[in-house]
C-alpha cells in the first residue's frame, strides 16, 4: 500500500528523532490511511 493519500494527497511528514540525550536522527510519520472501498 502506498503511503499516500489518493483523494486528499496527504502523505508522510520528516522530522527528527531526538533522544534524550539530543541524538539527533531522521524520521517520518506515516499518515494513518485506511483502505475504503467506493460504492457506486
Amino acid at each position: 500500500m502506498a503511503q499516500r493519500c489518493d483523494v486528499c494527497g496527504k502523505g508522510p511528514s520528516v522530522g527528527h528523532k531526538i533522544s534524550h540525550a539530543h541524538n539527533v536522527s531522521k524520521r517520518r510519520w506515516l499518515a494513518n490511511l485506511v483502505s475504503l472501498r467506493a460504492v457506486a
